[in-house]
């Protein structure tokens, strides 16, 4: 013991090394306890005005699914719960880990991946965002929403593949039907890109499906102009 003591006395680099080896230790382990689960919960609720409420959802959710003998449903009605809360919160971690949970037990479920896809697109996570939609279309060809959320994704964030929002829009329109809200994004788009001449098509069978659309009688009326 006298010894060690000789040696940090003569080298006072060891001990240097030494002090600043046991504030990384005691720096660390505050990090982790100030942004633990429960920590990370608490500082946002208090950031909130309704973080009271949402904290009770959670805790809700909780003690639920602490209890023995449910459903997959029951199970996936909780976590999901939970999962908006914690994003209402803007516990994006949290969020994230609920949705990924519920996705295990329903690989299909529209909310968890739409709302992971909304998740990671404000996180700057565009592929993983575009997995999200692209898995929903798939299993749920029947939710238009996702089509026109993943060709804002390409027209707002993917450079590279905003050639894709026709093609993205159309397999809407097949899988759909002819419905307002594809028509009006495809007619937007062309006239976005000065592609006048798909952009009155577009117009035209919106105008069909819509004769009230305002977007449409819009860009006609603009068209005109520059004709």
């Amino acid at each position: 013991m006298r010894n060690i003591i000789e040696i940090l006395k003569a080298d006072k680099r060891i001990l240097i090394l030494i002090l600043a080896a046991v504030i990384l230790v005691i720096g660390g382990g505050f990090y982790l306890y100030y942004n633990s689960e429960s920590k990370t919960v608490e500082r946002l609720v208090k950031q909130n005005p309704r973080g009271e409420e949402f904290a009770e959802v959670i805790a809700k959710s909780n003690q639920k699914l602490n209890e023995s003998g449910l459903s997959s449903k029951e199970r996936v009605d909780s976590i999901l719960s939970r999962a908006v809360a914690r994003e209402a919160l803007r516990d994006k971690k949290g969020a994230i880990a609920d949705y990924e949970e519920v996705l295990k037990i329903n690989v299909a479920h529209p909310i968890a991946r739409s709302n992971l896809a909304g998740i990671y697109t404000s996180l700057g996570k565009y592929e993983d965002a575009e997995y999200q939609y692209l898995a929903i279309i798939a299993t749920q060809p029947g939710s238009p929403d996702s089509y026109i959320r993943l060709a804002e994704l390409y027209e707002g964030y993917f450079r590279d593949k905003e050639d894709l929002v026709p093609a993205v829009l159309t397999y809407g329109i097949e899988q759909n039907g002819k419905q307002k809200i594809f028509l009006e994004k495809l007619a937007q788009y062309y006239f976005n890109k000065e592609l006048y001449v798909q952009a009155l098509k577009q117009v035209d069978e919106l105008l069909e499906v819509d004769p009230n659309s305002e977007l449409g009688k819009f860009i006609l009326e603009e068209i005109e102009k520059k004709s």
